[in-house]
């Protein structure tokens, strides 16, 4: 039975028992933490019986490693961040203290003995990955090449992201497509060729990317959503994570979608943790003596026994997840801020998988060493689990701690750092010969390898060499029983040229379940033919048939590259939309495959009952785009489909075409009028109804829309109309609106605001009524100010201005001094929960209510002092998260939106504002995209609070830590 942890939803800590802990800590006399030894912090581990771990390196061997990788002699090259953390930023002038050393195991007894600098003078390298003679390291803002014995060093790109020190480019691996990924961190970073100057700059906004380092400027974005770690599946799928999101899937590649720059993508990754993404974790170990400082601020005021017990105990929530892996067919995450390593497992659930948690109760590794800082896994030469450690009193920025604690406290580097080796403990690990030493075919037969390091390094060594002397060896393999074999080696012969149409028929017809990864890449590998047999052919009409859900995505992704024609390709979608069990991702791939297919399959579906008015709203939208008016008119299928009563599947067309045509219609008006008013009609018929008056005339439109808009309407009326109204560009909409501005509730005055700041038009009438006086400045949201003072338009800037200085709004700083003393008062923690529910959940969500548009707080909650949290919420720009910075964008039509970038793939982008309202926007509608660098929190908040209300809000949130 595995060693007992805490579990806080079953027994909460109590203070006398934080106190003992407290006692147990050896502590220096400034009662800070005093670092263990590797042979003491051994003994704090706790970890799945059925493993164990051992010591393979550590200081001064070894110091502050954030990652590493192995040469093909098994030498591990470990990156040192020995910089870190720098007042939380890679900017700057940094000391240059960052490394990369090589460390051997020369006497063959598990322990990394002898060490040596292979290249320092770097600024916070880390990312590194072995290629050819050397290694590819990222050092942001530089992405370079070195020579393993450091004498070369090469810039490849440079202009990688470096404002957040904890975000900046990693993960570096080769995929067996011959591309080599990395994360970019969430950085918007502009990145140039070095080795190509003439190549166009490549703008990342927070996506991954990849490259081929032997093809200067080749690098291009693709898909993403992570800050530190980044993990391939054996089937090929990426897995990453953020700090409080500890496993995404990345389910759409970005060279998918921008085959089709016409087609809408609202995301392109997905949290797939059953358990949650910023998911609770079973911390064993004590709370840090910074932590516990401010418990001490709490105890000792006057207030204190208002706090339980059990809102002094912080964390116990996902708050860094970082440095993930892929290994033995789990995923294993770091959180170093909770001194542990977790474990899931994925079920494959449609087109994409849900985690699961594989500990019950407890986690796959936990130490009671607050210094233990797991930020890195990888698997190793002899077939185990390495994990680095940044060994350290505080790994958190200091972006996130108040001033008296980072004066208090040392942040910076000790000069110690670990790597430690995880192994199952029935596992007998033979000797092997290096494989630098092995032949050609000697490599090849090491593709079949059982350890995932060996078949990964001899693969790598065989694309470096070109194979091909051992074409017919290669080929062999293709039928090994083993998928990953069979897929590495498909994988060479289709980068060397030597695949043939026998090889991948065969891959295709590997029904067994087990073996759906090989099916998957043989998919994969069909789109880079110039054509395609019959047989071939034939099989991919099987394929469509599969069994396996994501063998079947995998094919409504590869459709639109494979060699095939239009009929083909059209045959191919039917047989795939036959599928009832489809999700949106399906949908979205196959959607992306359509490229000038669009009208042709809409004709022939869009009367078909089994199709989703999902699917045809997004298949008409396309149709809208691409099939020019009078052609649309024209057709005699489409009047007749609707001249019947609408129906929800009739609306989904209609919308998606869009308003060029709905204009055309007859009493279009009229007809949605009566649709609106039926009494029995839907909500979901009601809403899309709403919404196509948008596209239609503005006078004939306006009563209806005027209506919709009072407040005795429903909420999801007034929202829905305002939506629709956002459409059209008359004057009168601003009067309209500023008309009912008095009677509307908080929620709509918020979305009416991304209305009236869309036009330039809605600004200058609503500029002129603020300077009458009819219309009060300080009614906008602080965001939406800044909008305006921001304004590349000087007239309207120059007013702002003027409106701003009249209203004398106080600075940041007075304000935190006049809010002072809420941190002093009592606190009402079911007031705060209804005050927080008013003005706080529209971008926050907790216990269930609420939207999730801003950072999760409770996965963030574990770090906070009330101090912290007071300066959150009143002056929320000090410290801006890149993933939640406000973007303005413009499109060709002049209309401004707003919010944060919660997406972007090939073809669209997508902002995330209050109440969780999304909006996607075509990348050929965009004019101009900037990054406010501020938070879509409001800056004015206290303009709706009182010093009271705010102590109320601090108190139940802190209440948050004792209910979980």
């Amino acid at each position: 039975m595995r060693l007992m942890v805490f579990s806080i939803g079953a027994l909460l800590f109590s203070f006398t028992l934080l106190a003992q802990e407290k006692r147990e800590l050896p502590r220096n006399k400034e009662n800070q933490t005093v670092p263990l030894s590797a042979r003491e912090e051994l003994g704090t581990f706790q970890l799945d019986p059925a493993y164990t771990i051992e010591l393979a390196a550590a200081e001064p061997e070894v110091v502050d490693p954030v990652c590493f990788c192995f040469d093909a002699a098994g030498d591990l090259y470990v990156v040192e961040m020995r910089g870190y953390p720098n007042a939380g930023v890679g900017t700057g002038t940094p000391n240059l203290a960052g490394r990369i050393r090589r460390l051997q195991d020369t006497d063959h007894d598990g322990y990394f003995e002898k060490s040596s600098i292979v290249l320092d003078g770097l600024r916070f390298p880390c990312g590194i990955a072995p290629y050819r003679d050397g290694f590819l390291v990222g050092d942001a803002p530089d992405l370079f090449f070195v020579s393993r014995d450091g004498k070369e060093k090469r810039v490849l790109y440079t202009g990688f992201g470096n404002s957040n020190i904890q975000q900046m480019i990693n993960g570096l691996q080769l995929h067996y497509d011959g591309w080599v990924y990395g994360c970019n961190g969430g950085n918007d970073s502009p990145v140039k060729s070095v080795e190509k100057p003439d190549a166009p700059i490549v703008q990342l906004r927070g996506m991954h990317f990849r490259f081929k380092p032997d093809v200067p400027g080749s690098l291009e974005p693709c898909s993403g959503g992570g800050q530190y770690g980044l993990a391939v599946t054996p089937s090929g799928q990426w897995l990453t994570c953020t700090n409080s999101q500890h496993l995404r899937h990345i389910v759409l590649p970005h060279h998918y979608l921008k085959r089709n720059p016409d087609l809408s993508v609202p995301s392109v990754v997905l949290d797939i943790p059953d358990h949650g993404a910023a998911a609770r974790v079973f911390r064993i170990s004590p709370f840090e003596a910074w932590r516990l400082e401010r418990t001490t601020r709490r105890a000792g005021g006057s207030d204190a026994k208002r706090f339980p017990t059990t809102e002094l105990v912080p964390g116990g929530y996902f708050t860094s997840a970082t440095g993930l892996a892929w290994h033995d067919n789990q995923v294993f995450v770091c959180d170093p801020a909770n001194n542990l390593v977790h474990r899931d497992v994925l079920k494959v659930q449609g087109s994409t998988f849900q985690a699961q948690r594989h500990d019950k109760d407890c986690e796959f590794l936990a130490s009671t060493d607050t210094w233990f800082r797991p930020v890195f896994l990888a698997n190793g030469p002899d077939g185990s689990l390495y994990l680095a450690d940044f060994y350290r009193e505080i790994i958190e920025t200091p972006l996130s701690l108040p001033d008296d604690i980072k004066a208090k406290w040392n942040l910076n580097s000790r000069e110690r750092g670990r790597i430690w080796r995880i192994k199952p403990k029935q596992t007998t690990i033979v000797k092997q010969k290096r494989l630098d030493q092995l032949g050609e075919q000697e490599l090849i037969q090491e593709l079949g390898s059982s350890i995932s390091w060996r078949r990964e390094t001899a693969f790598r060594l065989l694309l470096e060499k070109d194979v091909k002397h051992n074409v017919s060896e290669l080929k062999q393999l293709t039928s090994h029983p083993l998928p990953h074999a069979r897929i590495l080696s498909l994988s060479l012969l289709s980068l060397c040229n030597h695949l043939d149409d026998g090889n991948l028929e065969s891959a295709l017809k590997s029904t067994s379940l087990d073996e759906y990864a090989v099916r998957m890449a043989a998919l994969q590998f069909c789109e880079s033919r110039r054509s395609l047999s019959e047989p071939l052919k034939q099989q991919l009409m099987y394929i469509a048939e599969d069994q396996h859900p994501q063998v079947r995505f995998q094919l409504a992704l590869s459709l639109g590259s494979l060699p095939l024609d239009h009929q083909e390709r059209l045959q191919l979608a039917y047989q795939l939309l036959k599928r009832r069990d489809r999700d949106t991702w399906f949908d979205t791939a196959l959607l992306s495959s359509l490229q000038g297919l669009e009208w042709q399959l809409l004709r022939s579906v869009m009367a078909n009952e089994k199709i989703s008015n999902a699917f045809l709203e997004r298949l008409a939208q396309l149709v809208g785009k691409k099939v020019p008016l009078l052609e649309l008119q024209s057709d005699q299928s489409l009047k007749r489909y609707l001249q019947k009563d609408w129906s929800d599947s009739q609306l989904a067309v209609l919308k998606g075409i869009g308003s060029s045509y709905l204009r055309t219609l007859p009493d279009i008006t009229s007809r949605l009028n009566s649709l609106i008013h039926q009494a029995k009609i839907s909500s979901n018929t009601r809403q899309m109804a709403i919404s196509l008056l948008g596209y239609t005339n503005w006078k004939e439109a306006k009563p209806l829309l005027q209506e919709l808009l009072s407040s005795t309407s429903s909420l999801d009326d007034q929202r829905n109309a305002l939506q629709a109204i956002s459409r059209f560009d008359e004057r009168e909409v601003t009067v309209l609106l500023l008309t009912l501005w008095p009677t509307w509730s908080p929620t709509i005055r918020r979305e009416a605001q991304e209305v009236l700041l869309g036009r330039t038009i809605f600004i200058e009438y609503l500029l002129e009524r603020a300077e009458k006086k009819e219309f009060a400045w300080l009614q906008l949201d602080q965001s939406r100010r800044e909008q305006l003072l921001r304004s590349r338009n000087a007239n309207i800037r120059q007013r702002a201005e003027k409106l701003q200085t009249s209203a004398q709004v106080t600075s940041r700083q007075q304000i935190l001094i006049r809010y002072a003393p809420s941190l002093q008062m009592t606190a009402n923690v079911e007031r705060g929960k209804a005050l927080f529910a008013k003005h706080c959940s529209t971008c926050h969500q907790i216990q269930g209510q609420g939207h999730v548009v801003g950072p999760d707080l409770l996965g963030a909650l574990g770090n906070k002092t009330p101090e912290a949290l007071l300066i959150d919420m009143l002056d929320p720009n000090r410290e801006v998260d890149p993933r939640y910075v406000n973007y303005l964008v413009i499109t060709k039509t002049g209309r401004t939106v707003t919010g944060v970038m919660s997406s972007e793939s090939a073809s669209s982008i997508t902002l995330k504002r209050a109440e969780g309202v999304e909006e996607t926007i075509l990348r050929s509608d965009l004019e101009e995209v900037q990054g406010t660098g501020k938070s879509l929190m409001p800056e004015n908040f206290e303009e709706q609070v009182s010093v009271q209300d705010t102590a109320d809000i601090i108190g139940y949130l802190l209440s948050l830590r004792s209910r979980k």
